[in-house]
């Protein structure tokens, strides 16, 4: 095992932020999506879709190959190339129920708008049970999770409005 070796916490932990990250930001876009989904088709809505989650991907990779070579001088090895692809996956799989959804549209067995607000509802309540696992910790009271999680909840929506307003 290379001397650079992570645990699966940190490994996972690293895969968690990125997936929070691609959620966040695609449920901005679906939101951006649905406020001009008249005048919007199926295929544009997935396009979008596929070159946001792909563009987070590899900016999200370049950065962090770009960030080991200044800070170690020195290129990623074969195991932090692994490393990195398996973290960075989060923001790809972020992206997966939103194409779902839009597959559904595609399909006919929902409008652009349903499969949008199905997408967001799906993203809302994926970050409502992460933060909530987030705000009830060992050291935690109940009451101080609560306030921990409405202080997220607002947190959120207001990156989600900030990133819809900007689309």
């Amino acid at each position: 095992m290379p001397k650079e070796a992570l645990t699966n916490q940190q490994v996972y932990v690293d895969y968690l932020k990125e997936r929070i990250y691609g959620v966040l930001t695609l449920m901005a876009v679906n939101v951006g999506l649905l406020m001009s989904a008249e005048k919007l088709t199926i295929a544009y809505a997935s396009i979008t879709i596929v070159f946001t989650t792909f563009g987070l991907w590899s900016a999200s990779m370049l950065a962090s190959y770009t960030a080991h070579r200044v800070a170690h001088d020195s290129a990623l090895s074969g195991y932090r190339w692994g490393h990195e692809l398996v973290v960075h996956r989060g923001l790809v799989l972020a992206g997966l129920p939103s194409l779902l959804m839009l597959m559904l549209a595609g399909l006919g067995f929902i409008d652009l708008s349903t499969a949008l607000l199905a997408d967001i509802a799906l993203s809302v309540v994926s970050l409502l049970v992460t933060l909530a696992k987030s705000a009830k910790t060992k050291e935690n009271s109940l009451k101080t999770a609560v306030l921990v999680g409405v202080a997220h909840c607002i947190v959120v929506s207001v990156i989600i409005l900030l990133k819809s307003l900007a689309k």
